[in-house]
């Protein structure tokens, strides 16, 4: 089924294959079996989320800056998302999508198993590219618009980075571009949204920062549970 996704789409002109339930296609590892744990599901999402396919939900908006370019690039984690496979050397990892009609979005979680040091250089490469970045230009012509960068508070987050691009659609409606990053002991959790604002309805769609919170606390939670057990190795058996 095809659908336009309101938000990003509405000025990229960027349609987007919706799949079914059967959302996250992924290698049966026990690295990312311990992943998939701690990733958020249906049941976590807003009533009016729905499945989608694993995607890159930046990957059709095109700035100009470079700076820019790569901020989008980072958050979709475009060089670490290859799929994992026998002769991969792409960390284990899972990814979670959901979409909503109304007010159009496309909300993506990706959780990827990395050494703290490496989680957190991506995170300070993806500040420095937001401060290189102070407004996401897109669109053509008539249709350009420009989103200006806003800061995001995080609190309760440690090692972490967020941050939201808005701009205006007529009288109406805004569009945010949000991502928030937060390393916790060997995970690198994203959560990114492009998203269409009805300013008449503002809880309706600005809810990246609630679902960041939540995915972090279900992380944080299995990470605590299994913190003595190695990623990438057995759990020890009792003779």
């Amino acid at each position: 089924m095809r659908r336009i996704v309101r938000g990003a789409a509405l000025v990229t002109v960027c349609s987007t294959t919706i799949g079914g339930c059967g959302a996250n296609r992924l290698p049966r590892d026990q690295p990312t079996a311990r992943l998939t744990a701690a990733v958020l599901s249906q049941r976590d999402m807003p009533s009016d989320f729905l499945p989608a396919e694993d995607q890159q939900v930046f990957g059709q908006v095109k700035p100009a800056d470079p700076d820019c370019r790569r901020l989008l690039a980072l958050a979709d984690l475009r060089g670490l998302r290859d799929v994992p496979n026998a002769v991969s050397t792409a960390p284990p990892q899972v990814h979670a999508v959901f979409y909503r009609t109304d007010p159009g979005s496309t909300l993506a979680e990706h959780l990827l198993a990395l050494s703290p040091a490496r989680a957190l250089s991506h995170i300070r490469h993806t500040e420095q590219a937001a401060a290189g970045c102070p407004r996401i230009k897109v669109g053509h012509g008539r249709t350009r618009m420009r989103l200006h960068r806003v800061p995001m508070q995080l609190p309760g987050f440690e090692n972490a980075y967020g941050v939201r691009y808005t701009g205006r659609i007529g009288p109406r409606y805004s569009i945010h571009f949000d991502l928030v990053m937060a390393q916790q002991d060997d995970r690198l959790l994203v959560v990114e949204q492009p998203a269409l604002i009805d300013r008449w309805h503002r809880t309706q769609g600005d809810d990246t920062r609630r679902i960041a919170e939540k995915a972090l606390r279900k992380l944080r939670k299995v990470t605590s549970i299994r913190s003595a057990e190695p990623l990438g190795r057995p759990a020890a058996t009792t003779p």
